[in-house]
């Protein structure tokens, strides 16, 4: 396969010998895991799982899809039994895992403490590991059913607003994700129950760093069209299922009064100073409204209370506000492009006039174009489904992979000008032809006469390629070079959205020099994407 075929690249340029660690871990251990009842070879069963999970450890370093075999697997222990890894939870005293909140309501299976005993033939094994294979490291996440979310709506809202969440909202074939109305906490809303100060602090610290990944309330949308298109789309504002919890039972505390509260009865300035630590939770929770002439306004003005509520939601977050003002400039100036996209071809001709501009200031360094989050995230989602066509369904890569020039595509050049305006990737030269364009080299990363045909459709996405200087070229073909690192360097790195610095991969060339390649964030991106997708034909 690619990857494998790469993989072998390195590990022949270390004088690794080839090991297949993956098919180790699929066929000869992951099958003694298939059920609870384990079958070992030796008698010492934990040092032998021990051994299997470093194994398998390997495993997913070189191929995170072996995670996938990993999950079902009866393949950890609490010292008594055996069991799937999201069955278990790590040890802690943290309150920030949630589990004294839970105490007596969830029952909690802790890994077995001999895994962290800090015996020799378990250093490889630590937490991060656990955690990746899916065991829990604080109380986990739930997903609440339509009914009981509505009975809570009803209990904590009215029958009303539960009639209109059901008809408006629920009886629609599709509901966007945008909003988790069903988020919840296992053992949650039985922790409300018998109410303390320091247990409302416990839930405050708990709830505090898993702030950004819940909503407290937000605008359900509801279709019975998969596109959310026609006239059939509604929507209301409402609470998700953790939201209707904190914001109508009783479990906040105030300065001066013993019983607790909910946060809609009570004014943001009251609270203990105890919750101060917990900031973020804090300000996403809806206390007491403060009447002003806006909110009077408004109540005047708007007679749907759904929009009244939206308005005011709106208002309470800066930031969302800012987000649907911005949309709304975007569609308007969309909007009118399209009025003026329609204009004479006299006009058109008229406006191709060009002056040529005078060339700017000669820069030193490498003149960097950011990527934003959202760019990132499209251009992630863009390349993984042109390399994924462009591998044409082909698995098998021929072996022999070097590193080679080529007389690149016109593509692949344009791209490379495009992101280095023919600046030399590893000492920053820039050439000047006569004629005003630049000259560079593009150099293969890996050797397309040894690749099949049909993967050259991938090179004009300049995944494959450098932007040398004559002489960085000539180095890197002809001199002896280190690089066998640069496939870990690669994808264990990650584009930074706004940054204006390069991505940088160390190698030596000559052998013993340190030098560093320089990376713009789409061509970082279209490399690591390229080796992802190989990965994923094995």
């Amino acid at each position: 396969m690619a990857s494998e075929h790469i993989k072998s690249f390195y590990r022949r340029a270390l004088n690794i010998p080839d090991y297949n660690i993956e098919q180790e871990a699929i066929e000869n251990v992951l099958p003694k895991y298939e059920s609870s009842q384990v079958r070992f070879k030796t008698s010492n069963h934990l040092r032998e799982n021990i051994e299997d999970l470093k194994i398998i450890k390997d495993a997913i370093y070189t191929n995170p899809n072996v995670l996938e075999h990993v999950r079902e697997k009866y393949i950890i222990t609490d010292g008594h039994a055996w069991y799937k890894p999201a069955d278990l939870y790590i040890r802690s005293t943290d309150v920030r895992s949630g589990y004294s909140l839970v105490k007596g309501i969830v029952k909690i299976k802790y890994l077995a403490d001999d895994y962290f005993n800090g015996s020799l033939y378990s250093l490889k094994i630590d937490e991060e590991f656990f955690k990746k294979i899916g065991c829990n490291a604080s109380i986990r996440v739930t997903e609440t059913s339509k009914e009981d979310y509505l009975k809570m709506v009803r209990k904590y809202v009215g029958a009303q607003a539960e009639r209109d969440l059901r008809i408006g909202i629920f009886q629609k074939t599709y509901i966007s994700r945008k909003l988790n109305w069903a988020f919840n906490y296992e053992g949650f809303p039985q922790i409300f129950a018998n109410m303390t100060k320091d247990k409302s602090l416990d839930i405050a610290r708990f709830l505090n760093p898993n702030a950004m990944n819940f909503d407290i309330q937000g605008e359900l949308v509801a279709a019975d069209d998969q596109h959310f298109c026609g006239k059939n789309v509604d929507s209301m504002m409402a609470y998700s299922m953790l939201g209707l919890q904190l914001c109508f039972e009783k479990w906040i505390y105030i300065k001066g009064d013993p019983l607790p509260h909910s946060p809609l009865e009570i004014d943001k300035e009251d609270l203990l100073p105890e919750y101060k630590s917990a900031k973020r939770l804090i300000s996403i929770l809806p206390f007491k409204e403060v009447k002003s002439a806006l909110t009077e306004w408004l109540e005047a003005n708007i007679d749907d209370k759904g929009d009244l509520d939206l308005i005011k939601h709106y208002l309470s977050s800066p930031e969302t506000l800012a987000k649907v003002a911005k949309a709304m400039a975007k569609s308007e100036a969309q909007s009118e492009a399209k009025k003026n996209k329609a204009k004479s071809a006299r006009e058109l001709i008229e406006k191709g006039d060009v002056s040529q501009k005078n060339p700017g200031k000669k820069e030193e360094g490498l003149d960097i174009s950011p990527i934003s989050e959202k760019g990132k995230e499209k251009r992630e989602k863009n390349l993984d489904k042109e390399l994924a066509e462009s591998l044409d369904h082909l698995t098998c890569v021929a072996k022999g992979l070097s590193f080679a020039s080529r007389s690149s595509n016109k593509e692949e050049r344009a791209f490379l000008e495009q992101e280095y305006g023919g600046r030399c990737q590893i000492c920053l030269t820039q050439i000047n032809k006569y004629n005003g364009d630049h000259y560079f080299e593009a150099i293969n990363i890996i050797k397309f006469s040894k690749l099949p045909e049909k993967l050259e459709k991938s090179s004009r996405l300049g995944w494959n390629s450098l932007c040398l200087c004559p002489n960085c070229a000539a180095l890197y073909n002809y001199s002896s070079k280190k690089i066998s690192t640069i496939y870990d360097q690669v994808m264990q790195m990650e584009v930074v959205p706004n940054s204006k610095d390069p991505l940088e991969i160390n190698i030596e060339l000559p052998m013993g020099e340190p030098q560093v390649i320089s990376y713009t964030p789409r061509h970082f991106m279209a490399l690591k994407e390229a080796l992802k997708i190989f990965a994923e034909e094995e």
